[in-house]
């Protein structure tokens, strides 16, 4: 494999070579591709290599201080970067902060309390307990939220008063005889059901449980029955894509990614040291973190945090990015009031040969492949005699296709990450940012952003020019207030989860995550 490697052949190549000499006793393809990968970067051994001061007993006294101290200074690291600072293996990270510390990650609750005029400080008072026993007693079907508008008590007074003071709960009359009810059998999950219900849900895929259930008269437990159990289908909701491609759009698609993996067979290695691509992004003064993202670590007992809700600001400036495998070849950010045009590309254009001739020396020579998007400013004749007399050699790129443009699947998305929840105040300190971003990357981060594009371009392939979904990990969900369209679930994933409501009852709840 090592000598293949050094010769410049694909992953694919070689583990075609492999399976004929060693047939089913191979290793895997992900296996080959990541020696393959390995030997690339000049790696001629797999043993880990030393690492000095690390202890061999990593719970120490010593860890579990500096962890509690790392946590305590930014409750908002996550455990990679903990294992990173610290070099510290990212499991007995997990394993300090759960089993020493008893600390766990939670987020903020978003609080918008309007002025009530009236509401006395004291809820709780003999008073409102009278008039919520009043209510109750004169008529019992009453729920929280009706008390609570008819008195206007918070709600969450209205239950306190109800549990601690009237010692009261709501039950359910029980009997232990079915009611009568005409027409229904006494088997309900029959063919006849089965075949209504998948009747219903194919007429109109966007029916919820409660409507299938009073359309056939069926109860909506045998009707969730029916769906995972007999129909194994479930509800899922669009993904969003740049356009709707048509079948010609399609074809393109599938061409251009056809000839992509022809650049790329037999000299993967000079084709990717090869590639130049960039493309312009915004980069907003602040970008606010997402709840997920905002989330800190406390131990139990702790005040939960607390954040005002907010939005993006509308100040932005425009960023072109030109990098290779090896790192920024050229950032330049857009003057305010200047448009986008040829007139800006083409000049661009210019520059980043100069960089190139600078930062790369002989690359030039042995030629540039350059990947943009076909955006109009792009395929003008303008900009196109500048990339012509700059001497590249243009990388067709389907049109609507941030799927295939490395910046956007890869870089952009990680900035913009890094960028999120930091607020600036000019354009000077977004510039200043934006390059500290790229500072420390490694040749091996913008490698791997190159890199992928042979993959997408392979799967493009294979689901004939349409758009790449997102990787997906093996996550199984029955919560039903969220779903908008029905869809077959995968027989291995429904066997999971069969075998996980019989082994494991008490965690049958609204969602199960399979690591």
């Amino acid at each position: 494999m090592k000598f293949l490697s050094k010769e410049g052949l694909a992953p694919a190549a070689i583990k075609q070579c492999m399976d004929g000499m060693y047939g089913e006793a191979s290793a895997s393809y992900s296996t080959v591709k990541e020696w393959a990968k390995q030997f690339r970067l000049g790696s001629e051994s797999f043993e880990d290599e030393p690492r000095e001061g690390r202890p061999l007993e990593v719970v120490t006294e010593e860890n579990i201080r500096r962890i509690e101290e790392e946590l305590l200074s930014d409750r908002q690291l996550t455990r990679k970067e903990i294992s990173v600072r610290l070099e510290i293996p990212k499991t007995t990270v997990i394993r300090i902060i759960r089993e020493h510390l008893h600390m766990k990650k939670v987020s903020a609750r978003s609080v918008e309390d309007e002025p009530h005029e009236g509401r006395p400080l004291e809820v709780v008072i003999e008073e409102n307990i009278r008039r919520i026993e009043e209510e109750l007693l004169s008529d019992r079907w009453l729920t929280l939220k009706e008390i609570s508008v008819r008195l206007e008590i918070p709600k969450t007074t209205v239950i306190r008063i109800i549990h601690e003071h009237l010692h009261m709960k709501k039950v359910s009359a029980r009997s232990i005889e079915d009611e009568p009810h005409e027409g229904r059998p006494l088997e309900v999950v029959t063919e006849e059901n089965i075949r209504h219900i998948e009747e219903e849900l194919l007429s109109d895929r966007r029916l919820t449980l409660k409507e299938i259930s009073v359309r056939l008269e069926i109860p909506k437990t045998t009707v969730i029955w029916i769906i995972h159990e007999h129909l194994h289908m479930k509800k899922v909701s669009a993904r969003w894509v740049p356009r709707l491609l048509s079948s010609v759009q399609k074809e393109h698609h599938l061409t251009c990614c056809q000839k992509i993996l022809e650049l790329f067979h037999g000299n993967q290695k000079q084709v990717l040291e090869s590639i130049v691509t960039g493309d312009e992004t915004m980069v907003l003064y602040y970008d606010p973190l997402t709840k997920s993202e905002s989330m800190e670590w406390h131990k139990p007992g702790e005040a939960l945090p607390r954040k005002a809700k907010v939005t993006q600001s509308a100040k932005k400036i425009m960023a072109t990015i030109f990098w290779d495998c090896r790192g920024i070849l050229l950032i330049d950010f857009k003057d305010r009031n200047t448009a986008v045009n040829a007139a800006y590309c083409a000049p661009l254009m210019h520059k980043l040969h100069d960089t190139i001739k600078e930062k790369r020396r002989g690359m030039l020579s042995r030629g540039v492949h350059l990947l943009h998007d076909n955006a109009a400013v792009h395929t003008v004749a303008v900009a196109k005699a500048a990339v012509k007399e700059c001497g590249f050699e243009e990388i067709e790129h389907p049109p609507y296709s941030p799927d295939l443009a490395p910046s956007d699947y890869y870089l952009f998305s990680k900035l913009k990450k890094d960028l999120w929840g930091k607020k600036f105040y000019d354009d000077e300190e977004i510039k200043t940012a934006v390059m500290e971003h790229f500072a420390d990357k490694k040749p091996e981060y913008f490698l791997k952003g190159i890199e992928l594009l042979v993959q997408r371009c392979e799967k493009c392939v294979e689901i004939k020019g349409d758009y790449i979904e997102k990787q997906q990990s093996c996550f199984i969900s029955v919560t039903l207030k969220s779903w908008s369209g029905w869809k077959l679930l995968d027989p291995t994933v429904l066997h999971l989860r069969r075998r996980l409501r019989v082994t494991c009852p008490q965690i049958s709840g609204t969602s199960v995550v399979l690591w």
